[in-house]
């Protein structure tokens, strides 16, 4: 069963169905979880090959949420992502900044993550592994 109010997002692939070719285990894993979705943060500092961020990132294993605001250094590579300040935003997926940020993309990152999470948390048990045998 999809959980109701849910939307097509790389959140929702993450977050309710894993990971559909068996290659990442993200049962009860929620960092793993964390990593794998796209997220946000707003550049600190830059260095060589590496960009620090202040992000929030997903916590908590029955209720995914999102926690409090941390540092996370992200890789860095200038060709994908050529030209950056600190106090812009970036995007990243498995640890690597992606692209800069507007509001509009920022707002909308938040939006469909939040979304997931409100279907997961209207879930009966909250198991994704019940979504999963059910899909």
């Amino acid at each position: 069963m999809i959980p109701e109010n849910s939307r097509p997002h790389h959140s929702f692939h993450v977050l309710v169905l894993g990971s559909i070719t068996g290659s990442v285990d993200f049962t009860g894993d929620t960092k793993l979880k964390d990593i794998c979705r796209v997220g946000w943060g707003r550049v600190i500092q830059l260095k060589k090959d590496k960009l620090v961020v202040w992000h929030t990132p997903l916590v908590g294993k029955n209720n995914i949420h999102f926690g409090k605001a941390i540092k996370k250094s992200l890789n860095w590579d200038k060709q994908i992502l050529p030209s950056v300040k600190a106090g812009e935003w970036v995007s990243f997926h498995w640890n690597y900044a992606l692209q800069k940020l507007n509001e509009g993309n920022i707002i909308n990152l938040h939006k469909y993550t939040q979304n997931t999470l409100n279907s997961l948390s209207h879930c009966s048990d909250n198991s994704t592994e019940k979504i999963n045998a059910e899909s």
